[in-house]
């Protein structure tokens, strides 16, 4: 329920081909196409939680929404080059992270996280559902001219993981008073680190994948155009050799500690071992109906990833010759989002309350395209 945050060290691919390849982005090498080309650099940092908000998943001490189900972050960066033929090649990182789990699952864990939390003694139900990975990328794409105004561009990304983390937890948990509860778990799943029964030595697992996506654009009359980009469409990420663990951990032992509590010595059964494993990418789904007049552009916005659907409203508008502002609302968030677009240069940044700690929903996004 807390993120998990996995950075490795030393990965050859990751971090000494990413930087050999910026080189080249910067212009140490040519490209063999030819023509001129443009230089772009793009960053976005999109996380959410439906349970706390985002500072407190650490500690979960801050209030609790009663139905939340669903937690993630994305990071996904890119350096590239898009080449005067419709050519693109891109060296890529991206971290994601993605929570789905049941509303009561967030209420037990605040209750054990939180001292000051206090909740019926009904059973309630334990399920979580984790999907994590770190990766570094290469990736090919080509602008596609599919009819007059229309453009299609299509995407290919070959990636090479580690940081995994994926399977789920289900099981029961009783409360009958502070300090005085039972459990049973049940647990499958496969990591590079055993967060839940800390299995020692475990060789960490390297997985390579690959995403595929697109980007449509085009111009419907002279007001009104339209952009979709479908981001991991379809990907996977295989790990070959990933270590696992099937657990079963229940309530055995039960005695009077010293304070006079009744507590449970739980008894672990189960299995683990390494095992080949596909991890399925997560789709993410970002639409924008535009309708421009001669001051001012209308958006109509839509998005969608890791389960989590939403409409948004959006109007740009310059305030100088060389400066457009761009704003944004998200109703089902109440995500504000503020951007700017100046020479080639792109920012944005989204809250979904001005209190950055109280924030459920965070977006940081820039981007550069420079004509080399």
């Amino acid at each position: 329920m807390t993120y998990i945050n996995i950075v490795q060290r030393g990965q050859p691919f990751t971090w000494c081909s990413l930087a050999l390849f910026f080189a080249f982005l910067l212009g140490f090498s040519k490209p063999s196409f030819g023509g001129e080309n443009n230089l772009y650099i793009t960053m976005n940092v999109d996380a959410f939680s439906d349970s706390v908000a985002l500072a407190d998943l650490a500690d979960w001490q801050g209030d609790l929404t009663p139905d939340g189900t669903l937690s993630y972050t994305r990071q996904h960066y890119q350096w590239g080059r898009e080449l005067a033929d419709s050519w693109q090649i891109a060296a890529t990182y991206r971290h994601s992270e993605h929570y789905t789990y049941d509303a009561e699952t967030a209420e037990i864990y605040k209750y054990f996280k939180d001292s000051q939390y206090q909740i019926s003694s009904a059973p309630k139900n334990i399920f979580l559902k984790v999907s994590q990975y770190t990766a570094g990328g290469l990736k090919l794409a080509k602008w596609l001219s599919i009819a007059p105004r229309h453009r299609l561009l299509l995407t290919a990304e070959l990636l090479k993981a580690h940081g995994l983390v994926y399977g789920q937890i289900t099981g029961q948990a009783t409360v009958s008073a502070k300090h005085d509860y039972q459990y049973g778990l049940t647990a499958d799943y496969a990591y590079s680190r055993d967060y839940l029964f800390s299995r020692p030595s475990v060789k960490s697992p390297e997985g390579i994948g690959f995403a595929l996506g697109f980007s449509l654009k085009g111009i419907i009359n002279e007001n009104l155009t339209y952009h979709i980009e479908a981001q991991d469409v379809a990907g996977y990420i295989y790990w070959s050799n990933a270590p696992y663990t099937i657990g079963k951990v229940v309530p055995q032992l039960a005695y009077i500690d010293e304070q006079g509590y009744l507590q449970t010595e739980p008894a672990i059964s189960g299995y683990e071992g390494y095992r080949a494993l596909y991890q399925p990418l997560i789709s993410v789904f970002d639409g924008n109906l535009q309708y421009s007049t001669n001051s001012i552009d209308y958006n109509f916005l839509y998005h969608s990833s890791y389960g989590d659907q939403q409409i948004g409203l959006g109007m740009d508008t310059y305030v100088t010759q060389a400066t457009k502002l761009n704003t944004s609302y998200w109703p089902a968030t109440s995500k504000l989002s503020i951007g700017l677009e100046f020479g080639p240069w792109q920012l944005k940044t989204g809250l979904s309350n001005p209190n950055l700690k109280s924030s459920r929903a965070v977006q940081v996004a820039l981007s550069f395209n420079k004509l080399m």
